[in-house]
């Protein structure tokens, strides 16, 4: 069996196939080099400012080129800002722990629970019997 990119790259010139492998592999060569690139950061601005502004800059990348999903992102402060030593582990999680992101959550499940059973589409369905489908008022 050939590797993943051998199909794609039979007969063409070598330029041609490092264009390929750098776009099959271009999203794990920036999860990688993109937290290198980003050390400058810390320093720079010596202290917990810089440790923030690496954290900081390197959720914006992610999230920008969602290389990795925004719910994984998400949670960088919580691992990253205690590891560092920027913020404690019950400053941090406190802030997703707020009403308004409670009442947001809820919101998000009680959507899928809806979808999930297609309550929608019943809903939709029996406006439609009661209202009728002509456009007409």
């Amino acid at each position: 069996m050939l590797p993943p990119l051998a199909d794609k790259t039979m007969g063409k010139s070598l330029r041609h196939k490092l264009w390929i492998a750098f776009l099959a592999y271009r999203g794990l060569a920036f999860i990688v080099l993109y937290p290198i690139v980003l050390i400058i950061a810390p320093l720079l601005i010596s202290g917990q400012p810089g440790k923030g502004a690496y954290i900081l800059f390197l959720m914006a990348g992610y999230w920008t080129t969602e290389v990795i999903p925004i719910y994984v992102t998400a949670l960088f402060p919580i691992l990253l800002g205690p590891l560092f030593g920027v913020l404690t582990s019950n400053s941090v999680t406190i802030a997703y722990m707020k009403d308004t992101n409670m009442l947001f959550l809820g919101g998000i499940l009680v959507a899928c629970a809806i979808e999930h059973r297609r309550l929608h589409r019943r809903i939709a369905i029996k406006v439609l019997k009661l209202v009728g489908s002509d456009p007409k008022m």
